[in-house]
């Protein structure tokens, strides 16, 4: 009787912890499951902004951002990835609504459309949305952030001003625009340029100007700021260190140029065309020389036995050396 007692003691035991085991087997599932749930939510694709096209008018709706485009070459020759591409010719119109909160990389670049209203909700405009386009009008709304690079380059803008939320503005953003104007603390405008807060970083100057005086905090002169300006003379402070991509491309006009004595950098194409500039001191400081930078110009200045000798030397150009 013992004994049979004694079994049933040890069988209520083992079904005990089989339950026991079996519900927290059952807890380990119900955990798994969430957590795939949770994976399977943050890996669901981002929903972007919806586009449709109605008459002539191409209307951007939804909430979100837009999607970036990119510009690319296929057997058609130079395209914009955008989906209403094909119909750029026939897009008068471009209406943004409110909810949508980026403007994509390329997005209306070349486009026809002279004027668009941008909503409140936008907090970004994306790389080149609007290069190249011919838009004549545009506000800014307050309450957007970054303005991408080259966002308005090769437009038909006769100004622009920048709203007081702005934080950000990318290389060459406002190209050969006339006239801009800041409310952002983030970005000032002084004289015929604009400038960061610290004025370290050149960012636009009016095109029209012949003479301009730089900061002497100046560090980088970013890319298109002066191109086919009708700058005569340029004196760099010797802060500079850094000078864009197509810079001074194309300024006919430009005949004295002063670098500065801690330069480290010419960007690509950065005195192109400047066929007036006889000759060029090159400071002992310059480590790189972007792809045709220069014409041919009668004479570089060079230090011995420095990167400038050797770049004018690899490209056949005539140097003495100071």
């Amino acid at each position: 009787m013992k004994k049979l007692r004694l079994f049933s003691v040890i069988m209520l035991m083992l079904l005990g912890i089989g339950i026991i085991s079996g519900c927290r087997n059952r807890n380990n599932v119900l955990d798994e499951a969430e957590v795939s749930s949770n994976d399977e939510k943050d890996s669901e694709p981002k929903q972007y902004a919806s586009w449709k096209i109605e008459g002539d008018t191409l209307i951007i709706y939804g909430n979100g951002d837009m999607e970036d485009y990119e510009q690319i070459e296929d057997e058609n020759g130079t395209r914009i990835t955008t989906p209403w591409y094909e119909h750029n010719n026939e897009i008068m119109n471009i209406v943004v609504e409110n909810g949508v909160t980026s403007i994509g990389n390329y997005a209306f670049t070349y486009s026809k459309v002279n004027t668009i209203e941008l909503p409140e909700s936008i907090k970004k405009i994306g790389d080149k949305a609007f290069h190249g386009s011919w838009i004549t009008e545009i506000k800014l709304p307050e309450g957007l952030e970054s303005i991408g690079a080259y966002s308005f380059s090769s437009c038909f803008l006769p100004e622009i001003e920048l709203p007081k939320s702005l934080k950000y503005v990318g290389e060459g953003a406002f190209g050969n625009i006339p006239k801009v104007t800041s409310n952002s603390s983030n970005y000032v405008v002084k004289g015929n340029a604009l400038y960061d807060k610290d004025e370290t970083i050149l960012l636009w100057v009016d095109r029209s100007a012949k003479e301009i005086t730089l900061p002497s905090t100046l560090e980088i002169i970013g890319d298109n700021t002066f191109n086919e300006s009708k700058i005569i003379e340029i004196v760099f402070p010797d802060s500079v260190k850094i000078i864009g991509k197509n810079t001074f491309y194309g300024c006919q006009n430009l005949r004295e140029v002063t670098l500065s004595k801690k330069l480290e950098s010419i960007g690509d194409f950065a005195f192109l065309n400047c066929i007036y500039i006889r000759s060029i001191t090159i400071p002992k400081s310059v480590k790189n020389i972007g792809e045709y930078a220069f014409n041919k110009v009668d004479k570089f200045i060079v230090t011995e036995g420095s990167y400038a000798e050797s770049w004018a030397k690899e490209q056949g150009y005539n140097y003495t050396y100071k």
